[in-house]
């Protein structure tokens, strides 16, 4: 199966994906609403604030980028705005303190206890995928002769030579690496914050509204970083599984044997990468924190007789 082949399998299977994403997603947040307090509400707000300048950052960059390049760093653009947001909400709104004595919890808190428990270890692994299709297509990179710039991928032999581009070497990756890096700093800085600020800023007293409005706020650094990862996971992929497959399977022949079957499994790659960001969109778009259901139902009441 070619990689033309690919890409109309990948475009029949998004609305699938959607539905089944969603069905997913949305399924896993069922449970009580925690009611919405003041400072709740602000924190959402500097989230949906974080949100539009990270859109509006990513128009910029689409604006200044050459040869595509504003394609691949936009969505690491959007991801940044959001995740600044939640980390400045989680920062400077503070719940108002009771007067009187306080009590605190001798219970640790830890990032894990609230990442959400599939999207968590799936967006990692897409995080060490990007960085390892990075490296992969940065070593066997070459200068693109009409732009001057490495996002060509050739080969040559007795008499014969044959260049694919665009290809994602350094041009790419090198700003692509720089950007994620600092998706990965803010993501960190994101969660600490999560976790570290004083309880309250959920229901008066209610300790199991609290710890799901952190629960949720994790959510969402997973989440934007997921977008951030995973959307020019698959640009990235596509470009590179068709190069190396063309190459591959070229008439010049001067191409490593390698090149085909890896430009395939490059290609195919984008698929799971393309599932995980539509369940990131999913969740970052769902409902509000909800208190987890009881493992048991409450007993029914006796009837007195």
């Amino acid at each position: 199966m070619g990689i033309g082949m690919l890409e109309l399998v990948l475009l029949a299977a998004l609305p699938v994906g959607v539905v089944v994403t969603a069905l997913v997603v949305l399924g896993a947040g069922a449970g009580r609403r925690v009611p919405a307090s003041r400072e709740s509400r602000l924190v959402a707000l500097t989230r949906a604030v974080g949100l539009l300048l990270g859109i509006a950052a990513a128009a910029l960059v689409l604006q200044a980028g050459s040869y595509s390049s504003g394609t691949v760093l936009a969505p690491a653009a959007v991801g940044l705005g959001l995740l600044a947001g939640v980390a400045v909400g989680e920062t400077l709104v503070r719940p108002r303190r009771a007067p009187g004595p306080r009590t605190a919890s001798l219970r640790p808190r830890r990032v894990r206890d609230y990442v959400p428990r599939r999207l968590g270890p799936a967006v990692a692994l897409q995080v060490a995928a990007l960085v390892a299709l990075l490296v992969l297509t940065t070593l066997t990179a070459s200068r693109d002769a009409s732009t001057g710039t490495v996002r060509a991928l050739s080969c040559s032999g007795a008499g014969v030579s044959s260049t694919r581009t665009p290809y994602p070497g350094s041009f790419y990756s090198v700003p692509l690496a720089l950007a994620l890096l600092a998706v990965l700093l803010v993501a960190a800085l994101a969660a600490r914050q999560v976790v570290a600020r004083p309880r309250g800023v959920g229901a008066a007293g209610d300790t199991g509204a609290d710890d799901a409005l952190r629960a949720r706020s994790l959510g969402v650094v997973v989440a934007a970083t997921g977008i951030a990862v995973a959307a020019p996971y698959c640009g990235i992929a596509l470009t590179a599984g068709i190069a190396l497959h063309g190459l591959g399977g070229g008439d010049a022949g001067c191409a490593p044997a390698w090149t085909g079957p890896v430009g395939l499994v490059v290609g195919w790659s984008v698929v799971p990468a393309a599932v995980l960001l539509l369940a990131c969109l999913v969740s970052l778009l769902g409902d509000r924190a909800r208190l987890p259901q009881p493992a048991f139902p409450p007993p029914p009441e006796q009837v007195r007789r």
